[in-house]
């Protein structure tokens, strides 16, 4: 299991979407080698994308997007947790759109979803999963508001041929910063 991490809005860069808590056992020292988990949530999972796992602030692995609904993080350099404690890994990603209502729930599906390596035997060690789907906990992306005011002019007839002839003034009201990329007519 995990922390529930804050609620992301949409569009935000490097957002973090979930914490997983792992434990070795009180006896012997293991290496995550891999962790692949999966979205259960509404948004389409295509819509996450750079994802890192993290250690604190430390990229432990990256991910460029998800595989249909599963996300595989596969650590260069196995991650070693010592006999007995627990530690907190963070997946943070992308959100390239999505609305409101969307949610974003990951989850370890299959114990073989998590490579650990028992450091005293070299095999891999046994999983105990209590991140399944009944344990994570969904996450709603959150969004601002944006009212579009069309400020005139009244419609009328325009001469062809007629240049600086205003067609079109509106207002946006927002209440929080917004990029507008493009606006198309």
């Amino acid at each position: 299991a995990g922390s529930v991490p804050s609620q992301p809005s949409v569009g935000q860069m490097n957002a973090e979407i979930a914490a997983i808590q792992l434990r070795a056992g009180a006896t012997n020292d293991v290496a995550l080698h891999r962790l692949s988990l999966t979205q259960n949530g509404s948004l389409n999972a295509s819509k996450l994308t750079n994802l890192k796992l993290l250690r604190g602030t430390d990229e432990v692995a990256t991910a460029t997007g998800f595989d249909g609904d599963v996300v595989s993080f596969i650590l260069a350099t196995p991650y070693v947790i010592p006999k007995g404690q627990t530690k907190t890994f963070y997946v943070h990603a992308d959100i390239n759109g999505g609305r409101t209502t969307d949610s974003i729930q990951l989850y370890l599906d299959e114990n073989t979803d998590l490579v650990a390596i028992d450091q005293q035997y070299g095999y891999g060690a046994l999983i105990t999963n209590t991140y399944g789907t009944a344990n994570s906990t969904a996450i709603t992306l959150q969004g601002g508001k944006v009212t579009i005011t069309d400020n005139g002019p009244a419609a009328s007839q325009v001469a062809q041929n007629t240049t600086n002839v205003k067609l079109l003034d509106f207002s946006l009201t927002v209440d929080r910063d917004l990029t507008v990329r493009d606006m198309d007519f």
